[in-house]
């Protein structure tokens, strides 16, 4: 992962990256891949643009390891979806959203007013009131959007 991580700063010297071991209590040198966050500098400059809306979300990773891929994405001028940002981590829980949520936070300019959409994903919603504080939050999801459209 280290050597992963060289080439894409090597390739782009502004992309902001943030990656993260956990030390094995049975050895004092060796470590275990635990998380990584990344978001090209593109994106973030790209992000003070745009508009203030970001969508992020999560999938399961399960091919040669167990893992999660979280990601925000938000629209561009030509109402396009523009990936911002994404992190691999152990699960979806409070702490690695909120890992995620704070390293995007410092990394997106201009967040205030932004509208966060999202699911109910496992430890978002306490992630996002403990890095962004005290906002309106609006609870959707795609199935009640559905039964909604369908009312009318």
């Amino acid at each position: 992962m280290p050597t992963y991580v060289a080439a894409l700063q090597q390739a782009h010297p502004d992309i902001c990256i943030n990656l993260q071991f956990e030390n094995l209590a049975s050895s004092a040198t060796e470590r275990i891949f635990q998380r990584i966050f990344i978001c090209p500098a593109e994106s973030a400059q790209s992000f003070s643009h745009m508009r203030k809306f970001m969508a992020v979300d999560g999938t399961f990773l399960e091919v040669r390891f167990i893992q999660t891929l979280s990601f925000a994405v938000s629209i561009d001028g030509k109402g396009k979806n523009l990936p911002l940002a994404w992190e691999v981590v152990e699960s979806e829980n409070t702490k690695s959203w909120t890992w995620f949520l704070s390293h995007l936070k410092t990394t997106m300019p201009n967040w205030v007013g932004m509208t966060l959409i999202r699911d109910r994903d496992k430890g978002l919603l306490a992630a996002e009131q403990q890095v962004y504080g005290n906002q309106i939050y609006a609870h959707t999801c795609g199935f009640h959007l559905k039964g909604m459209i369908n009312l009318y």
